[in-house]
């Protein structure tokens, strides 16, 4: 006779199952976690190393949503863009993971870049489509995107590419976002000269490198002054003048637009009292100035305090800021345009122009991008050009051209 015994390994297995699961599975998301998508990139580049690019996902807008309607609202939406990123790629495709926050990562096998980029564009259109949310508001979210390849005869480590589609994120991010942005070597330097400049801008204010300059603004049927742009310059101590194409992109990622923002606003406030109310003067503010919810009372503030002329002062607003429109932004902008503080859209034709929000927001001019002067000689610019200035003719809207600075 045989004896023997049986053992039921059932709840042990199940038990492990969960073990692994909670090691290597994002519970909000059911995607891969860091941990799971590192072993997974150490595992590939050990047999799948020239053909793999990593995309690395960094949500837009996504702070404003958890401030705005709170963090249940902000767990709604990385559970709905966790399904739009599986929706996007099939296992045989890729490897989608959260790598925490609103970072996501994808792991592409054996694509090439054409194939890579016309997936990642897709993946970004989806992602700007509007999330609907469980208390019933929609919001819309943009996402930037990094991509780096691996090559075994380059890099050393599996973690070296990562570090490169996030450089390569920050590139996306600081073009304007909702775009994306491969890796290139020239990063890894304007990083490190982007970090000297960051510990540089901190001490900027407080040792006065900082000067307006003021460009005018002319009419062209009398060619009379009607206003100014003020201009932020930086006079580095060593490096001179720091373009602010190299340095606003870095306040805006450290938080010190803000207080930039303000002496701006500040200096600007008092050269307008200086003209005696006889011209305006416009300041350039960033979506991060505005979001701030001390922004209008302090605004507010210096014009009560300097005794502006209605109309001595304009603030421009990107197109961006307007796509993000809300109620609450709604409010802040009425509440400037009642104490006198006209309101432009800066660079209009460059972002995503829509004239439904032209027909929602509350504005006084449209400034046109200078890219459509620089290219008067393409008839597709002239024409855009004129259909620009007819519709904010009809509209009632000043226009104000960007670029026309000589006679000719």
């Amino acid at each position: 006779m045989i004896q023997g015994f049986l053992q039921d390994v059932t709840e042990a297995h199940h038990r492990q199952i969960e073990l692994w699961r909670a090691a290597h599975i994002d519970q909000m998301t059911g995607l891969a976690n860091r941990a799971y998508f590192q072993s997974e990139l150490a595992r590939q580049t050990e047999t799948n190393a020239n053909h793999l690019t990593i995309a690395y996902f960094d949500l837009d807008l996504f702070k404003d949503v958890n401030d705005q309607y709170g963090h249940s609202a902000g767990d709604d939406c990385l559970v709905e863009i966790g399904k739009r990123l599986r929706a996007q790629c099939t296992e045989t495709q890729a490897f989608v993971a959260r790598l925490g926050g609103d970072e996501f990562a994808i792991l592409f096998f054996d694509k090439n870049a054409d194939e890579i980029e016309g997936l990642v564009s897709s993946i970004i259109e989806s992602i700007r489509q509007p999330i609907c949310l469980s208390d019933g508001n929609e919001v819309i979210l943009g996402v930037s995107v990094g991509l780096a390849r691996y090559d075994s005869d380059d890099l050393t480590a599996s973690s070296e590419v990562l570090r490169r589609a996030d450089l390569a994120m920050y590139a996306a991010k600081t073009a304007g976002r909702n775009a994306f942005a491969w890796f290139d070597l020239r990063l890894d330097f304007d990083r490190k000269n982007a970090k000297q400049l960051d510990r540089d801008l901190k001490l900027a204010l407080e040792q006065d490198e900082f000067f307006l300059v003021f460009q005018p603004q002319y009419n062209l049927h009398d060619r009379s002054l009607v206003g100014f742009e003020a201009l932020l310059r930086w006079h580095h101590p060593t490096k001179g003048l720091v373009p602010p194409l190299d340095f606003i992109p870095i306040a805006e990622a450290n938080g010190l637009i803000r207080p930039i923002g303000r002496w701006v606003m500040t200096r600007a406030c008092e050269f307008a009292k200086r003209m005696h109310g006889n011209t305006k003067v416009a300041v350039n503010v960033s979506a991060l100035q505005f979001r701030d919810p001390d922004f209008v009372p302090f605004v507010l503030e210096r014009v009560k305090s300097l005794d502006l002329a209605h109309g001595a002062l304009e603030i421009e607003l990107t197109e961006n800021v307007l796509l993000e429109l809300n109620p609450t932004f709604q409010v802040m902008i009425e509440r400037l345009r009642a104490h006198g503080i006209t309101i432009a859209i800066d660079d209009f034709g460059t972002g995503y122009s829509s004239l439904g929000y032209l027909s929602k927001f509350p504005f006084d001019v449209i400034k046109i991008d200078r890219s459509f002067i620089s290219d008067l000689k393409s008839k597709n610019s002239l024409r855009i050009l004129r259909s620009i200035i007819g519709m904010g003719s009809s509209i009632n809207k000043k226009i104000v051209v960007e670029g026309i600075e000589t006679l000719e």
